[in-house]
């Protein structure tokens, strides 16, 4: 398998990985309205746990991109790492066109998860603000205990 097909394959893998992440996404929202926080645990540990080969996905794509940029005639090397898009351009083609579909989906994919950590960071914001406002209305102020420490 060459490079390119192994690039093809990263960027399915990272597809796939960022389809699971949005997945999580909504159930933590959903848990969040909710307010459930057993279900917002379970899903900040499965988000947790697809941040590391997501990671490790983007470090092969940027190995992989490198490789190919090296062997690619008339590629500018003007700047530090080679940007997809300039790849994809010097190679043309069905196997650059379907490689663009890819980085495009993966590109929506990522702002789709941005967006919905946006939205879960305001909406746990919000949850927190109200936990806060019923613990000074049950402690007028905060001026009592909540727990009696004579046990």
């Amino acid at each position: 398998m060459n490079d390119i097909d192994q690039l093809e394959k990263v960027l399915e893998k990272e597809e796939e990985l960022a389809s699971s992440v949005l997945q999580v996404i909504e159930e933590q929202k959903q848990a969040l309205m909710a307010l459930d926080a057993e279900r917002v645990s379970q899903s900040v540990e499965k988000h947790r746990k697809l941040i590391l080969p997501s990671a490790e996905l983007e470090r092969r794509r940027r190995t992989l991109v490198a490789a190919i940029a090296q062997r690619t005639p008339g590629l500018s090397r003007e700047r530090k790492e080679t940007r997809m898009t300039d790849l994809l351009r010097a190679h043309g083609g069905d196997t650059a066109d379907r490689l663009k579909g890819r980085c495009d989906r993966l590109a929506r994919a990522a702002r789709r998860i941005q967006q919905g950590n946006q939205q879960n960071r305001l909406l746990l914001e919000s949850t927190m603000r109200f936990v806060r406002n019923s613990i000074r209305i049950l402690t007028n102020d905060f001026s009592r205990t909540l727990i009696d420490k004579r046990i």
